[in-house]
């Protein structure tokens, strides 16, 4: 079974959309970045922020604020 590629982002190159995306920098070495990708992450699946309907816009952004924090916890952030 083959391994998964593994590449570190930097916590400053992420922005965070909403609570299950986020856009960054991927650095795939070779100096070959690939700039402002969006990622979503993997069996999450949040309220959106761009509804109309106002209770799950308010839950969107609530995810949103609970993925900024967890990021600005995180040691490193990697994507697999």
């Amino acid at each position: 079974m083959s391994r998964a590629f593994t590449y570190r982002i930097s916590k400053d190159t992420i922005n965070v959309y909403d609570g299950d995306t986020i856009k960054c920098d991927i650095d795939l070495g070779f100096s070959i970045i690939l700039k402002k990708q969006s990622v979503r992450l993997n069996s999450i699946n949040c309220p959106e922020i761009r509804s109309k309907d106002g209770r799950e816009k308010e839950l969107g952004y609530a995810a949103k604020d609970k993925l900024i924090e967890i990021l600005d916890e995180a040691a490193e952030v990697t994507l697999e």
